[in-house]
């Protein structure tokens, strides 16, 4: 037989939580802006977060055994391969193209007639060195078309 705590209603929601305001006796309520559990996990979570801690050791070498036996599944040689890079080096970071700033092109039509001839220039030399990190996508040297120049 369980025996229920009589308690104030006039102070309690009907759910049974304490309406605002209303400090119950013998509690010792935080300060407005701190944190009771500022980690915000429990006692047990910090317990197995070390026993499993303690664990990796013996995880690793398990996962190392599965990936160098030959005889062992392709699949879980593979997966347990992964898991060991993503341990020893983290997860690789997810590639999104659309991310990437696409380079702002030149309305070289604003250009005056003599900033014009020193892109001229600028172009013309840059090809004469034909570095590989001025190349364009078609490998033609340049990224930008000299005969476009006006």
């Amino acid at each position: 037989m369980s025996v229920v705590k009589p308690h104030r209603s006039a102070e309690r929601a009907p759910d049974g939580r304490w309406l605002p305001g209303v400090v119950p006796k013998g509690s010792r309520p935080w300060k407005p802006g701190v944190s009771a559990n500022p980690g915000g996990k429990g006692g047990l979570y910090h317990e197995m977060q070390r026993l499993a801690r303690e664990f990796t050791p013996e995880a690793t070498r398990y996962l190392i055994e599965i990936a160098v036996e030959k005889d062992e599944d392709t699949r879980n040689r593979i997966v347990a391969m992964s898991m060991l890079l993503d341990r020893a080096w983290g997860k690789p970071k997810e590639y999104d193209p659309n991310s990437e700033k696409r380079p702002t092109p030149i309305d070289v039509g604003r250009l005056t007639e003599d900033q014009r001839q020193q892109l001229r220039e600028l172009l013309r030399l840059m090809s004469a060195t034909d570095q590989p990190h001025h190349r364009d996508s078609e490998g033609t040297g340049l990224a930008v078309d000299l005969s476009k120049v006006p």
